[in-house]
């Protein structure tokens, strides 16, 4: 059974279907893609360095938790856009 990373950014290929969005659509997508790629990276990047920190079990666990819930806030706003664009099939931008 697959389980499903809710963190996990789109490719290009699954946010674009076979040339239905616009050019601006396609590069509007592609765009914030590598963005949230982007973010993604850093969010690993910080999560690995708290992980290699010699802190308590509780403030590492909380820092990685803070972390988190910061990184999916950063998403959020970029992850809409991708969504309205995949609704209207790239045709309203």
């Amino acid at each position: 059974m697959q389980t499903m990373n809710r963190y996990r950014t789109p490719s290009t290929e699954e946010a674009v279907w076979s040339g239905r969005c616009s050019n601006v659509a396609q590069y509007k997508i592609q765009e914030i893609v590598r963005i949230l790629s982007d973010l993604d990276a850093e969010h690993n990047l910080a999560r690995d360095e708290l992980k290699c920190r010699l802190l308590g079990s509780k403030a590492r666990e909380d820092a990685i938790e803070k972390l988190r819930t910061e990184h999916r806030e950063r998403r959020r706003p970029y992850v809409t856009q991708l969504e309205e664009l995949r609704e209207c099939g790239g045709h309203r931008v």
